[in-house]
């Protein structure tokens, strides 16, 4: 196996943040283990985006990605009644 070198607190943060989101389960003292399922979110702890974002510490905002126009797609041609009814 391939060892890497990496600061140890970029290592605790990214357990923290997998901690904090219940994807792994352990604490101090005990290795982190990966959890079968995500612990569910209790509905009283949903948060807005708005609200969410703040609190990690970013600016909730949104951005225009692309602009395009374009037309509508013609549909087929259809027979009328009366256009059938002569054949």
């Amino acid at each position: 196996m391939r060892r890497v070198r990496r600061l140890r607190g970029t290592v605790r943060q990214a357990l923290a943040a997998l901690r904090h989101e219940g994807l792994i389960g352990g604490g101090q003292g005990k290795p982190p283990v990966v959890r079968e399922t995500a612990v569910a979110q209790p509905f009283e702890t949903f948060l807005s985006f708005t609200r969410w974002a703040k609190q990690i510490g970013r600016e909730p905002g949104q951005r225009t990605v692309e602009i395009a126009r374009r037309g509508a797609a013609r549909p087929p041609p259809t027979r009328s009644a009366s256009t059938r009814a002569r054949r």
